[in-house]
């Protein structure tokens, strides 16, 4: 059964700013930047200093498909 707490998954996978940096081949400062956009952020959570920022895979991967439709719909115009 899948637990649910505050609308989230409890076995949702989620990724540090280094992993997520990995897979999108950036530096992981370029994720932080990316988290902080004021247009169109990278959905993230704190967990504190040391703890840093998590990011789910599945908000990953609609942000990804919500950039890709942006650029596309940018090189239309």
């Amino acid at each position: 059964m899948l637990e649910k707490f505050g609308g989230c998954s409890l076995d949702m996978k989620l990724l540090t700013t280094e992993e997520v940096a990995a897979i999108l081949k950036v530096v992981p400062a370029t994720v932080l930047t990316y988290i902080k956009d004021k247009d169109h952020p990278l959905p993230a959570v704190f967990l504190g200093k040391r703890g840093g920022y998590r990011i789910s895979q599945t908000d990953l991967e609609t942000w990804l498909d919500e950039r890709k439709k942006r650029q596309g719909e940018q090189r239309d115009s």
